[in-house]
């Protein structure tokens, strides 16, 4: 964009002056004007033109281009390991549903009554994160075993250094059914919604995202007392961003798809009133290279701009036994129905990314169950870990009951 301005003057004192709008680069060119009668210079004029020089909308995006795919990636990332978490959320419920089972007996669970109904709340806090659930349980009885339908809700609020505030809700159900007392097989359906307030100090802006999700698991206990389970699960999210700079808009929409898949053994021992779960895991997720094109505005200058959502790929392996006390023999009466579990872990984790990242970690967890009646049941459980980023300190409380 050229724009001029200065002071147009001659000899005889007229003058015109004009001003250049504000500018982002300016060159001045002075030129005189010289007028001559008969061979004599009469009269002269001095012009001193400014010349604008706008950087166009491709040169403004390139000054922040390593901002915008820093927060793709992240983004990704994060979207990544929240679907994974939903496809070990349903896993465990199936899980946690045959050992009771087991424990119940199939004839006592078919001489119930024809449906029972659970609910349950929890709240769960890391650095930096809030989680807020809650589930409902329908469980119906037929004559070849139970099928249960679960529908869960889930609420969470994260702050991401460098990038922003995210505010996510994911809502799922799932059905399982129990065959013969030993196996549980089941498929689970889930939706998300996010929304993040962008700020990484150069870019500010908004990114949003709605997903969709499918899988089954399924969980067998052998006559030994292990219990082995597995999920698969895939997901599509679509994005929109909409981000800002002081002189540029851009905006984009794109979808990414992930794959997930796990498996797991556990067992459960008796020793001296003390129960141990020994837990072996191995878990995977990816996510699919992406092509996100950006629609780039810098005043009247346009262009089409395009950032790579890189794949990324992540393994965790992980041994985590369970101790389990049980409170009531000698306890006060206030721990009556109580239960304590420690829980030390080990883990090793490979992210694959631009370049490869491995780490291990270790954690303690301990949990505290207080079971006030026959319906209700209170639980409690906090964590640490030497390895923040794969596995953040946190706290959580969770109310369950049946009617």
């Amino acid at each position: 964009m050229i724009s001029t301005g200065g002071t147009l003057s001659d000899t005889g004192g007229k003058s015109v002056t004009f001003t250049a709008p504000k500018v982002t680069k300016t060159t001045k060119y002075i030129v005189h004007v010289y007028g001559t009668s008969g061979g004599t210079q009469s009269r002269s004029a001095r012009l001193t033109i400014t010349v604008t020089d706008t950087p166009t909308a491709s040169q403004v995006f390139e000054i922040v281009r390593n901002d915008i795919e820093n927060l793709v990636q992240t983004t990704t990332r994060s979207q990544m390991m929240s679907l994974d978490k939903l496809s070990q959320s349903a896993v465990r419920q199936g899980r946690d549903r045959l050992r009771a089972a087991r424990a119940n007996g199939t004839e006592a669970r078919l001489s119930s009554k024809g449906s029972t109904n659970d609910w349950g709340g929890s709240l769960k806090a890391s650095e930096g994160q809030v989680d807020i659930q809650a589930t409902y349980d329908d469980e119906r009885v037929n004559r070849d075993g139970t099928w249960v339908r679960t529908v869960s809700a889930e609420l969470s609020f994260e702050d991401q250094k460098n990038v922003g505030r995210t505010r996510r809700a994911n809502i799922w159900a799932q059905w399982d059914h129990l065959y013969r007392n030993d196996m549980v097989l089941g498929y689970f359906v889930g939706a998300s919604i996010g929304e993040q307030t962008v700020n990484t100090g150069a870019v500010t802006g908004t990114q949003s995202d709605l997903g969709l999700q499918i899988g089954g698991y399924g969980a067998r206990e052998f006559a030994s007392g292990m219990v082995l389970d597995g999920y698969i699960s895939a997901s599509t999210v679509k994005n929109d961003y909409d981000l800002r700079t002081t002189s540029m808009t851009a905006t984009s929409t794109y979808q990414q798809g992930f794959v997930a898949a796990g498996l797991a053994l556990s067992g459960e021992l008796h020793k001296n009133g003390m129960k141990i779960r020994p837990n072996i895991a191995l878990r995977g997720v990816k996510a699919f290279d992406k092509t996100a094109d950006f629609d780039v505005r810098a005043g009247s200058s346009t262009s089409n701009e395009t950032v790579t959502a890189k794949g990324m790929s992540l393994v965790i392996a992980e041994f985590a036994p369970e101790f389990v006390f049980d409170l009531n023999k000698g306890s006060l009466g206030a721990l009556d129905n109580s239960t304590l579990t420690l829980t030390p872990s080990v883990a090793r984790s490979e992210r694959v990314e631009k370049t490869t990242t491995q780490s291990c970690y270790a954690a303690w967890k301990i949990g505290f169950d207080k079971a006030f009646s026959d319906s209700m049941t209170l639980s409690a459980q906090a964590s640490v870990a030497s390895n923040k980023v794969s596995q953040p300190d946190q706290i959580s409380l969770r109310v369950s009951s049946q009617f």
